[in-house]
């Protein structure tokens, strides 16, 4: 019983961590809006692309008063009941409903409980708009919004060409898009959990860049496998890109021979070592 109150508290605690690193990345999101967008974000029409189950980021900027939609393939479950469960286990089968039955069930209220905490009010989940869409086929009219995001939902679409078209068509001519994508070569970038954070001691039995060598750990998502070059070109292509910052992890694993295995594959060092590109587009009139 008491490793089971121990496994119990763990995850609150883990549940507190993910609660205020969501508004951290609120803020940064918002630190971008401020940024490019001459108005404030409650005037604002707001595209999330890629909610999650939690709709946490729509949450919150339907909190600070935006028009904002949030999209995504998945079933929101920020509310949990019968109708909401019997969709999920339709879509994604009973394992996946009974997680996230779960998980809203044990976690979820503390979750947001958290948010409000960490955000110094509390968040609103009345009116919040959350559609099931794909992100290459938007049903939206051009020149919808003012600011559409996206956090590492990119590398789970498989035609990112049509989905920057798509972006750029639905931005407004001064609007703005902030894109994470997290970059399938990286360490982290085949979903296995023994690598979602890596540090400095290597994971037991999980080589690295194991989905790029031996995959004996396959993801249980659909990756793109795309990589840092061929985004890049993509939105380049679709918009104006008018800031690129990229973030880097894994070095100290990146070995002579690990990659020059890796290069014959034709993985250069920039595709290997960074886990996460962030592109600041504007529209391009015209495309």
């Amino acid at each position: 019983m008491e490793s089971i109150r121990s496994l119990f508290r763990a995850h609150r605690k883990g549940v507190s961590l993910e609660a205020r690193q969501a508004v951290a990345d609120h803020l940064r999101l918002i630190g971008f809006f401020e940024r490019y967008l001459p108005m404030p974000v409650e005037k604002a029409n707001i595209l999330e692309i890629g909610y999650g189950q939690r709709a946490v980021q729509t949450i919150l900027f339907h909190t600070d008063g935006a028009g904002v939609i949030g999209i995504d393939l998945e079933i929101p479950t920020y509310r949990m009941n019968l109708s909401v469960f019997l969709r999920t286990l339709r879509q994604s089968g009973f394992e996946r409903a009974l997680k996230s039955f779960t998980r809203h069930l044990f976690f979820d209220r503390h979750y947001f409980s958290e948010v409000s905490k960490a955000y110094g009010k509390p968040v609103r989940f009345d009116g919040v708009d959350t559609r099931i869409m794909d992100a290459t086929r938007m049903a939206f009219d051009s020149g919808s919004f003012d600011f559409i995001f996206s956090r590492s939902v990119l590398e789970h679409v498989d035609d990112v060409a049509a989905a920057a078209r798509e972006i750029n068509r639905l931005l407004r001519p001064d609007g703005m898009a902030v894109l994470f994508i997290h970059l399938f070569p990286c360490l982290s970038g085949g979903h296995c959990l023994a690598w979602g954070h890596p540090d400095p001691s290597s994971p037991p039995g999980v080589a690295p860049w194991d989905h790029l060598r031996d995959r004996r750990f396959p993801a249980d998502s659909y990756l793109n496998r795309l990589t840092i070059g061929q985004y890049r070109q993509i939105f380049r292509d679709a918009m104006e890109v008018v800031e690129e910052e990229t973030f880097v992890e894994g070095e100290a694993f990146l070995i002579g021979e690990i990659e020059e295995e890796l290069a014959a594959k034709g993985y250069t060092r920039e595709d290997l070592l960074t886990s996460t590109l962030l592109l600041c587009a504007r529209k391009k009139i015209g495309y």
